[in-house]
């Protein structure tokens, strides 16, 4: 069994209203057998999205914050802090095959459902997914629902939402949705928007609304519509 090695389980709500939410940390970044590794100063664990493959807070320095400095965990926490921006992954435990960074790989989850707060009303809570798959296979679950049934989604407002951001970009709507909105039966709403994986995103650029054309234009024009929008 693998534990995320920055989840406090005990006490996973996050305050902010901008949340970036990921799946759960390759291989070498995990603790194995017990969580209470992570107490443990002489293995200081590496911060989300620590591979050199992952390309994430290159994309955060690009269009969130030119001073944040990807090798300094003090200053994407001093940078995140700053811009009102929460962080978790989507899964607290689980097995793995083998050594694999494959989400499809990953057995026995126990999903992080709770660092999630519904919004007051007249707020807005906006979640920046990683994939598609952290946004519908692991966080917008039944599960998910059943733990918070005081949320519905918005399918008028989502089909609508995700249809001019595709139109303004030039592209095309997938079959799996790539935004929804929830609304909150007290008040508030939920926005839940996925990025291309930052560890191979032209792989999958097809399936948000890519077509045809130069495909690295593409995908600058949806991650600065998508950033702009977390940060809005």
């Amino acid at each position: 069994m693998e534990f995320h090695p920055r989840i406090d389980i005990e006490h996973p709500e996050l305050p902010e209203s901008r949340i970036i939410l990921g799946s759960f940390p390759t291989f070498p970044y995990t603790l194995k057998g017990s969580p209470e590794k992570a107490a443990d100063d002489k293995q200081k664990p590496a911060f989300f999205y620590g591979s050199e493959r992952n390309r994430f807070w290159n994309w955060y320095r690009e269009f969130v914050d030119h001073e944040s400095e990807k090798a300094s965990i003090e200053s994407l926490l001093k940078s995140l802090q700053r811009n009102g921006i929460g962080i978790t992954d989507a899964i607290y435990s689980c097995e793995r095959k083998g050594q694999s960074s494959a989400d499809t790989d990953l057995t026995k989850r126990v999903y992080n459902h709770r660092f999630f707060r519904s919004p007051a009303a007249g707020e807005t809570i906006r979640i920046l997914c990683t994939s598609k798959g952290v946004m519908n296979n692991m966080l917008l679950t039944p599960a998910f629902f059943r733990e918070h049934p005081e949320l519905f989604v918005n399918e008028h407002a989502s089909k609508e939402q995700q249809h001019l951001v595709l139109t303004r970009l030039g592209g095309t709507d997938p079959v799996q949705p790539l935004l929804r909105v929830l609304d909150v039966s007290g008040g508030g709403t939920i926005e839940c928007r996925a990025l291309p994986s930052p560890g191979s995103p032209y792989r999958s650029l097809k399936t948000f609304g890519f077509v045809s054309g130069d495909a690295k234009q593409y995908l600058h024009a949806y991650l600065e519509n998508t950033f702009d929008w977390f940060l809005g």
